[in-house]
């Protein structure tokens, strides 16, 4: 026999929990703000060789599926040093919706730094200023400057100089025309204009020699998360050397390890693309390849061709694409980036020329 009491206490939780289940959809739950390595959180910067001066850089990757403020104001950041002080760190850019870098450049340190005094855990934390939600995470930095040398002290010997005349023209963004050039220069498309590109008869022109530096030149679009594909004619006019090459290209995710940044260029008479991942060591900025820039295919110095490179995102897969619009060229080639990913601390996508020359 059940008896009255029994059943008071049977029924109430049961009527408790329907009536949890039946409210739990309208409950809103906020998501917890996180970080992540951004390849490298706290490092040490040393500069003049007759001075010596130190500062302490700290970058961060704040994460929230709630999503931050345009200004970064959603959130705050901070730094705790070894002996206990705290340092806020400033909102530098978004990423997307869900994802902000913020940093601080500290140049506080009382000179000479003192290793006993900063080498220990630095530990960063961010906090939704709506929730209160927070989460920490803790960078060991060990203080261990190495003083630059003295340039007036010795005279590196590079490689003959290089120099290239590439001509880009019809690019197109995701199948649709995104820039034919014949209006020069356009701030809406592109971030800005290099001072070795000049416009001509409708194509955009990137004329270097390199002597005795080395580097890029790029025309980076405006917006380069949305952009999956990017296509775009290319001819080299002329080239001295064999070492320079043109390009289209950029930073499509994050792998955990670093940035993935893809290519397809034309290197001398030779169509190449390649692969390879950015990340920080310490103060060391790593290239590890993934592709080290095989061949395609042979191509013609002077002749057009269209080069795409085609980011498939929900595979993570990379194609590469060379056809001759002046002759019977056609290559493909496709790369799959592997393990978990996430959008890279700086999307790129755009096109230019490189070259780096050797030491002797």
């Amino acid at each position: 026999m059940r008896t009255k009491r029994s059943f008071t206490k049977f029924i109430l939780p049961c009527l408790f929990i329907t009536i949890l289940i039946f409210s739990a959809p309208s409950l809103a739950i906020s998501a917890q703000p996180g970080l992540h390595v951004i390849e490298w959180n706290t490092s040490t910067r040393t500069s003049n060789a007759a001075s010596p001066f130190t500062a302490l850089d700290h970058w961060v990757r704040v994460i929230d599926y709630d999503g931050i403020a345009d200004d970064g104001s959603s959130h705050t950041v901070t730094v705790t040093y070894p002996d206990l002080s705290t340092q806020a760190l400033s909102f530098n850019y978004k990423i997307d919706a869900n994802y902000a870098i913020y940093n601080l450049w500290d140049d506080s340190i009382p000179q000479p730094i003192d290793p006993g005094t900063y080498t220990g855990n630095y530990v960063y934390r961010v906090t939704d200023v709506s929730t209160a939600e927070w989460s920490e995470m803790t960078d060991y930095v060990e203080v261990d400057t190495i003083l630059p040398p003295d340039e007036s002290t010795f005279s590196p010997v590079y490689d003959t100089p290089q120099s290239i005349t590439a001509y880009f023209d019809d690019v197109y963004t995701n199948g649709a025309l995104y820039d034919d050039f014949e209006s020069g220069f356009d701030p809406t498309k592109w971030e800005s204009q290099p001072s070795e590109v000049t416009y001509d008869s409708g194509e955009v022109r990137f004329y270097r020699t390199w002597d005795p530096e080395s580097g890029s030149i790029w025309m980076w679009a405006v917006n380069p998360a949305t952009i999956n594909e990017l296509k775009g004619t290319v001819r080299v006019g002329s080239i001295s050397g064999d070492k320079p090459w043109a390009q289209i290209g950029g930073t499509y995710c994050h792998d955990g390890g670093g940035n993935i940044f893809a290519r397809v260029s034309i290197r001398g008479n030779e169509a190449r693309h390649k692969v390879f991942r950015r990340y920080w060591d310490g103060d060391h900025l790593i290239d590890e390849d993934l592709i080290a820039d095989p061949a395609l295919g042979p191509v013609t110095q002077g002749n057009n061709y269209e080069l795409t490179l085609d980011w498939d995102q929900p595979t993570a897969t990379l194609t590469f694409k060379v056809i001759g619009l002046d002759d019977s060229v056609n290559y493909e080639a496709t790369y799959t980036v592997s393990g978990p990913i996430s959008p890279p601390d700086t999307p790129r996508r755009g096109l230019g020329v490189s070259c780096w020359l050797r030491l002797n």
